[in-house]
């Protein structure tokens, strides 16, 4: 599904939208038990199942509904930057700040293209297990200052002064929710006696790194299906090392991705060194 003009104008006046329901009840369940012993007893499950994007979550990893949007608005070539998971008690904090960059930082600024494309090179998701309501404490947003072209003036960062700025969101369980990482966002103390549990993902374009990925267990990596673990293939686009240009041009695509992994282990496939002439066949 392509986005709608409803959604397209949502994401381009405020800077987000919402896929309300996407998640079944039987998937809602199986995540937030995952969330839940991460939480709180990791050992009660399977090394690669003790982080996300690991176990049920991955189904959230290439969720057709979710990748559908980033293709249009990111590049048909994306990857996964960063994954967080959220469980959330009442009176725990989110993240201790507002952020985002609006139009001041290039790598994930936000703007439409003559021929009236939305484009943004990186765009986070939240996947909301939890019904979300009006003053409950999940992630505040500024509205438009995706398109902001002045710094907040100084002594203005803090929660309280921004707070006539900020907007939160209601959605059932199982909403995906979508910003561009260029708008200004935060998560606020929680504020209800059930858990808050999401998980976040960050998308960018495939030539895009701004976390590495060192903090995911490998074991976690390993057990993902190659068509899921090539979401979190090394950022590049077209593959020219060696000393001739590589004919064909090689592409950084999902599908290349798990070609390779058909014809040499997953051990070579992550990484290799620059001066090491090794090719899988066919390549």
């Amino acid at each position: 599904m392509a986005m709608t003009e409803k959604e397209k104008f949502e994401l381009d006046l405020n800077g987000l939208f919402i896929r309300e329901a996407i998640l079944s009840k039987d998937e809602i369940a199986e995540i937030s038990e995952q969330l839940r012993r991460i939480t709180y007893d990791p050992k009660s499950l399977p090394p690669h199942e003790r982080g996300i994007p690991g176990g049920p979550s991955s189904l959230l990893i290439d969720h057709p509904r979710v990748i559908d949007v980033l293709q249009e608005v990111i590049s048909p070539l994306v990857r996964i930057d960063k994954v967080i998971p959220l469980w959330r008690e009442k009176g725990w904090h989110g993240t201790s700040d507002v952020h985002g960059a609006g139009v001041l930082d290039p790598l994930i600024n936000y703007w439409v293209g003559p021929d009236g494309k939305i484009r943004t090179p990186m765009m986070a998701v939240i996947f909301e297990l939890t019904d979300i309501h009006h003053g409950d404490g999940a992630t505040r947003f500024m509205p438009g200052s995706h398109k902001l072209n002045y710094p907040i003036p100084r002594g203005r960062e803090s929660w309280d002064a921004l707070e006539p700025y900020l907007r939160d969101y209601e959605c059932p369980a199982g909403s995906a929710v979508f910003f561009t990482e260029a708008l200004k966002h935060g998560g606020p103390i929680w504020q209800r006696p059930e858990p808050r549990k999401a998980i976040l993902h960050t998308y960018a374009n495939v030539a895009l790194c701004w976390h590495r990925l060192a903090w995911i267990d490998q074991e976690i990596l390993d057990g993902l299906p190659p068509h899921k673990a090539a979401y979190f293939r090394e950022p590049w686009v077209m593959d020219l090392r060696g000393t001739k240009l590589r004919r064909p041009t090689v592409v950084n695509s999902v599908d290349y991705y798990v070609k390779q992994e058909r014809e040499a282990p997953r051990s070579k496939g992550w990484l290799i060194d620059d001066d090491e002439e090794w090719w899988p066949e066919g390549s």
